[in-house]
């Protein structure tokens, strides 16, 4: 945090410069086999989902979301690029990193309607990436949760 020029972030522009520093503690970016940005529809208007694809030598295989990890506030599908890159490639399935509306300037519940039109994008269009729409896990650092039950 230091390092970034923020050692006390106290407002929502100091968690935002902190957050586009973390790509620079995570080393090297590990080889994903396809990384997809795309412009899915959302609530209002297109919404860009990051789409990380392991190889897909063994068939079709689970999808798990991530868009907690951003407390709603701050950081970009570039902040979590390096972690999300590790994760398909250890878990050996398809990641959709959503990039919804941020607050305070997109008022609740922006970004959770954008991260449920994901889920429901994804869910319907699977089987188009290689992944198994019967198997989504949606979830983040704080919370996880299967879908469907």
């Amino acid at each position: 945090m230091a390092a970034a020029g923020i050692t006390r972030p106290t407002t929502v522009a100091d968690v935002r410069k902190a957050y586009l520093f973390y790509p620079k503690l995570s080393g090297t970016p590990e080889h994903v086999f396809h990384i997809d940005d795309r412009q899915i529809p959302g609530p209002a208007g297109n919404v860009t989902v990051r789409i990380y694809t392991p190889n897909p030598t063994r068939g079709c295989g689970p999808s798990w979301f991530s868009f907690s990890w951003r407390g709603f506030v701050a950081g970009n599908l570039d902040t979590h690029d390096n972690p999300l890159r590790s994760v398909t490639n250890r878990c050996e399935c398809i990641v959709v990193s959503v990039d919804y509306r941020l607050a305070p300037e997109n008022k609740y519940p922006a970004a959770p309607e954008d991260a449920y039109s994901a889920t429901k994008w994804v869910a319907e269009h699977a089987a188009r990436y290689g992944g198994d729409p019967r198997r989504i896990a949606v979830g983040g650092t704080v919370q996880a949760v299967t879908w469907p039950p």
